[in-house]
């Protein structure tokens, strides 16, 4: 039977403490308590010793089991996660991820100017990166890994680098149709 663990990091005052999941709290080094938390959520196998993490937000509850949940959307996939509901282009998604301020505003033009660059397409898809499943096999550290560098490399918006990095894997995901928001399997809790 697999191993399954639930978790999300809380670092700063942005969402509540949780106990009824694995939190993190620590913060390993970083001036922002928005990457502090995104080392957990890319990098999950190494802080989750389980064979299947369940990332979620630390704005999302789950209502159901973690097993009944991986059981439904992951199935035999490597990954599964979110499409994002109104949009299904990075460049598309990034005056909507600028528009949530912060000092990389101008990171952001520079990473789509680059991925244009690189011919990565229009249209190829966006995950909402709320709530990821992943099978914890090789396939998935490499691709973790490489996410976490292009994140290090570019701005903190997780779903911006998501499907470009998806790009350079071969991995088998199930994109998730609706709102993690909306969807009876959750809890949303604003900020």
């Amino acid at each position: 039977m697999e191993r399954n663990t639930i978790y999300t990091a809380i670092i700063g005052e942005k969402d509540a403490l949780r106990d009824d999941i694995k939190c993190f709290t620590e913060n390993l080094g970083y001036d922002r308590p928005v990457m502090a938390a995104k080392i957990y959520k890319i990098l999950s196998h190494k802080f989750i010793d389980a064979d299947v993490s369940i990332w979620v937000d630390g704005n999302i509850k789950l209502l159901i089991s973690p097993e009944e949940l991986v059981k439904e959307w992951l199935g035999n996939a490597d990954m599964a996660v979110w499409k994002h509901p109104d949009r299904d282009c990075i460049y598309d998604e990034a005056p909507e991820a600028k528009g949530l301020g912060g000092d990389y505003v101008k990171m952001i033009d520079e990473q789509i100017r680059e991925y244009g660059n690189k011919g990565f397409p229009k249209h190829a898809g966006l995950a909402e990166c709320n709530v990821i499943i992943r099978r914890h096999n090789n396939k998935i550290k490499a691709f973790n890994e490489d996410w976490w560098q292009e994140i290090l490399g570019w701005s903190c918006r997780d779903q911006l680098s998501f499907p470009v990095v998806l790009a350079r894997h071969n991995l088998k995901v199930n994109f998730i149709e609706g709102n993690v928001r909306k969807h009876k399997h959750f809890e949303y809790i604003p900020h």
